[in-house]
C-alpha cells in the first residue's frame, strides 16, 4: 500500500495541474455566491474579528502545513501499526477513492482558482482586501501560504504544468483529507477522533482565512469524503471475503479477518 500510494500522488499532482487543459475556470463565481448567501457575507470578513491579527495568521499558516504529515507519514503509520484489518484497508480504499473522485474527478468538473488566485487569473479583484491583509500581516509575521501561492501562480502564468504544481479550489482535498481521518481514528479512539476533528475545524478556517478555498469547498468535501467513507464498508468486507475464501481453497492456513 505504502508502494502504491508513492506511484499514485505523483499522477495525482500530474492531472491536478494539467486542470487548465481539460476544462476553464469558470466557477469562482458562483461559490462566492454561494458562500454569500450562506452566510451574509464572504466567510474571510467574518472570522477577521478572531483571525483577522498578524501573529493568528502566521500561526494558522504554519497549521496549514502541518496538514502534508497527513499525505507522507499518516499511510505509513497507518499501514506499519493498525491492526484493524478491515479498518486499515478501507482508510486505503478511502485515500484513493477521495484523491481520484474529489481531488481529480470533481476539481476538473468544478474547476475554480479560490481567492488567492482570482483577480490574477480571472481578472475579478473581489478578494483584493483580503490578499492585502495577508501582505501586511507578512510585513510583520511569516506567512508561509504566501510563497506557495506566488510559485503556484508563476507556474500557471508559465504553463508549467509539471508535478507538484496546479491550481484549484473546488472541492479542498485539505478538508477531505482530515475528514477522512477523523472517520478512521474516531473508530480507533475516541480521544483521536476529538483530535482529529479539532485538526479539521483548523484546516477548513485556515483554508478560507488563508485565501485558498471558498467556505463550500470544505463542506462539498466533507460531504463527499462521508459518502466515501459510507461505500468503503462493504467494498472492505468484499474483499477480506473473497480473500479469506480463496484461502481457504487453496488450502493455507490464515487468521480469520477482523470485521
Amino acid at each position: 500500500m505504502i508502494s502504491a500510494i508513492a506511484l499514485f500522488m505523483p499522477a495525482f499532482t500530474a492531472v491536478k495541474s494539467a486542470i487548465p487543459l481539460f476544462n476553464n475556470y469558470t466557477w469562482d463565481q458562483t461559490f462566492i455566491d454561494w458562500d454569500r448567501v450562506m452566510h451574509g457575507d464572504d466567510v474571510w470578513r467574518i472570522l477577521q474579528p478572531v483571525l483577522g491579527y498578524p501573529l493568528a495568521t502566521s500561526i494558522m499558516s504554519y497549521i496549514y502545513h502541518i496538514w502534508f504529515l497527513l499525505i507522507y507519514i499518516g499511510p505509513i503509520c497507518i499501514a506499519l501499526y493498525m491492526r484493524d484489518r478491515e479498518l486499515r484497508l478501507r482508510f486505503f480504499l478511502g485515500f484513493l477513492l477521495t484523491w481520484t473522485l474529489v481531488g481529480m474527478v470533481a476539481a476538473v468538473m468544478l474547476a475554480s482558482v479560490g481567492p488567492a488566485f482570482l483577480e490574477a487569473i480571472t481578472g475579478n479583484g473581489h478578494f483584493r482586501e483580503q490578499m492585502d491583509y495577508l501582505q501586511r500581516a507578512n510585513e510583520t509575521h511569516t506567512v508561509l501560504v504566501l510563497e506557495v501561492q506566488r510559485l503556484l501562480l508563476e507556474w500557471y502564468q508559465t504553463a508549467d504544468y509539471g508535478l507538484g504544481r496546479g491550481i484549484t479550489a473546488m472541492p479542498s482535498m485539505h478538508v477531505a483529507l482530515c475528514m477522512l481521518y477523523f472517520l478512521v481514528m474516531n473508530r480507533v479512539d475516541w480521544r483521536l477522533g476529538v483530535f482529529f476533528l479539532s485538526f479539521l475545524l483548523l484546516i477548513l478556517i485556515g483554508s478560507v482565512h488563508l485565501a485558498y478555498h471558498y467556505a463550500v469547498d470544505g463542506y462539498v468535501s466533507i460531504f463527499a469524503t462521508y459518502l466515501i467513507w459510507r461505500a468503503t464498508e462493504p467494498m472492505a468486507k468484499l474483499i477480506l471475503k473473497a480473500k479469506w475464501q480463496f484461502s481457504e481453497s487453496d488450502g493455507a492456513v490464515s487468521p480469520k479477518p477482523a470485521i
